[in-house]
């Protein structure tokens, strides 16, 4: 219950969509610090730093939107979205 409550929170205020998270049905919102945060269809979440990086964040920990809205983080997918920005940008 809690987790779709989330995600119809955050489905209400997406705010932003990257290019990759179209090809993945994963969506992406704008928080209030310049980060985002990557909701994948599965309902686990990953956070991206300011300058488009893969970033830890503990899970449960809140967040809020550009809209102001407050969100809780749920689950941290780091090292998935990690793999999927490495399979957008090999270096080469």
């Amino acid at each position: 219950m809690k987790t779709a409550l989330l995600l119809s929170l955050l489905a209400a205020n997406l705010a932003a969509t990257a290019a990759f998270a179209d090809n993945l049905n994963a969506h992406t919102v704008d928080l209030k610090d310049g980060a985002s945060v990557v909701i994948f269809d599965d309902g686990k979440m990953a956070m991206l730093d300011q300058y488009g990086r893969s970033a830890r964040m503990d899970d449960g920990a809140m967040m809020t939107t550009k809209s102001g809205e407050q969100v809780a983080m749920n689950g941290n997918e780091t090292a998935r979205l990690a793999q999927l920005l490495h399979q957008q940008h090999p270096h080469k």
